[in-house]
This record gives structure tokens, C-alpha cells and sequence, in this order.
């Protein structure tokens, strides 16, 4: 062996040894970010992620998770940009598109959303799969798209019949489309299945139930959505109509 070969074939295994180790780094910081934005700690989880995110470029867990740490921080472009990565690194898979999605979604590129959700959809290892049509179907809600809205609705409630999410995006597509009984059906379910944390479907359902005529019920409804969602705009929604209808 030469000695040009000699020195060619220790960059090769030097180079090799540096692209394990920085796999190695970026996984083991990935982790620790997922942690973190399991306990809440957005910050740290960003720090841990952008080391992750640095070691390995092509990491595509690490930029999936990084995105999503950016969103809760409210950094929505750079969350955007995070995810867009990931969606390129591995784009088969369910969990990044549905990831991907729901930022598009934040940032109104909703027919961009769909096209992730649908994505998200074909992923048949997934184990959640009525998370993406739950999604894709509230997408299509936003578009007006309604018919195809509950087709997709009803598959995901199908799959997961006690997913509040899907239910609640159901009862808005046949709001939409005038069906008054089937919407106050599915807002009733999701109240039911989980209870007070509801705050979306109380206020739906109250204002369907005025819509009846059942004022007593609606207001009802309304006051808990009203204490329920405290500080936020559909507290606010909540208020504005009990006040105007339940004195």
C-alpha cells in the first residue's frame, strides 16, 4: 500500500468516525429537547434542539422538533422554515407532514395544508392516522369545502370515535352546511367526552341551541365557555352573546 493510499483511506475512516459522532451528538440533543418541551421548558428546549439542529443538519427529527419548539415559543416564520426542512428531509412521513401542516395552517397557507395533511395520510405506518384527517378536514372546513369536510370527518371519527378534535371539526362543517341537529349532535359528544376543557364546543353549542329556541340551555352552555376559556377571545365571544341573549 502507498503511502498517498495509506493517508486517503485514514481521511476516509477519520471523516466517517466524525459524521458517527456528530449523528451520535445531534440525537443525543434531540432528545434532551424533546424532554424539555415535555416539561414545558421552551427555552432550554430550543437551546438543545439548535445544537441537535447544528451537529447533524440532516437530522430530520431535530428540525421537526425544533419547529414545533419555535411554534410554542411563538416564533412562527422560523417554525415554519424548521418544519419545511424536516418535510424535505423525510417526506413520507405522517408525523412531520402533519406537523407541517397544522404551522401552514397558522400562517394561512391552508391549500399548502391540505396537501401535507393528505401526505400525512398516505403514511400507512402511522399510528394516529385520525390526527391527519382530523386536520385535513378542518383544512377543507376553512376552505369551504364542507361536503368534503365530513366525508373525511366521518373517517376520522370512525378511527377514533372519542378524538374531541375530529368531532368538533364535524359539528362546524354541518354548522356550515345548515345541518343545525347533526352540528349540536357532535358539539354535544365532544362536551361529553371531555367535560369542561371544551370551551369550543360549549360556545358552538349555545349558539346553536338560541338558534332552537332553548335559551335556557344556551345560556348554560355559554357561561361555561365563558369560565371555562378565561382571558382568551372566545371567552370574550361567549360573554358578548350571554349578555345580549340571557338577560
Amino acid at each position: 500500500m502507498t503511502a498517498r493510499t495509506l493517508t486517503l483511506l485514514l481521511a476516509a475512516l477519520t471523516a466517517g468516525c466524525v459524521n458517527s459522532a456528530r449523528q451520535q451528538k445531534a440525537a443525543t440533543h434531540t432528545a434532551l429537547g424533546v424532554a424539555y418541551l415535555r416539561e414545558r421548558n421552551v427555552p432550554s428546549a430550543i437551546g438543545e434542539l439548535q445544537t441537535a439542529v447544528k451537529a447533524d443538519p440532516r437530522n430530520w427529527s431535530a428540525q421537526n422538533k425544533l419547529g414545533l419548539a419555535y411554534l410554542a415559543a411563538g416564533a412562527t416564520e422560523k417554525s415554519v422554515a424548521c418544519l419545511e426542512k424536516a418535510a424535505k428531509l423525510n417526506p413520507k412521513s405522517a408525523e412531520v407532514q402533519n406537523n407541517y401542516g397544522l404551522v401552514l395552517m397558522r400562517v394561512g397557507r391552508t391549500e399548502e395544508a391540505v396537501t401535507a395533511f393528505e401526505t400525512a395520510i398516505d403514511d400507512l405506518t402511522y399510528r394516529r392516522p385520525s390526527l391527519p384527517l382530523s386536520n385535513l378536514g378542518h383544512a377543507l372546513y376553512v376552505l369551504g369545502r364542507h361536503e368534503e369536510a365530513v366525508q373525511v370527518l366521518d373517517q376520522a371519527v370512525s378511527r377514533a370515535p372519542n378524538l374531541c378534535e375530529a368531532r368538533f371539526n364535524r359539528g362546524l362543517a354541518w354548522g356550515a352546511m345548515g345541518k343545525a341537529d347533526r352540528a349540536l349532535e357532535d358539539m354535544e359528544a365532544v362536551i361529553a367526552l371531555c367535560g369542561e376543557s371544551a370551551t369550543g364546543a360549549y360556545l358552538e353549542a349555545g349558539r346553536l341551541l338560541l338558534e332552537r329556541g332553548d335559551r335556557n340551555g344556551a345560556c348554560t352552555y355559554l357561561l361555561t365557555a365563558v369560565e371555562g376559556a378565561a382571558g382568551t377571545a372566545l371567552a370574550e365571544a361567549a360573554r358578548d352573546l350571554r349578555e345580549r341573549e340571557c338577560k
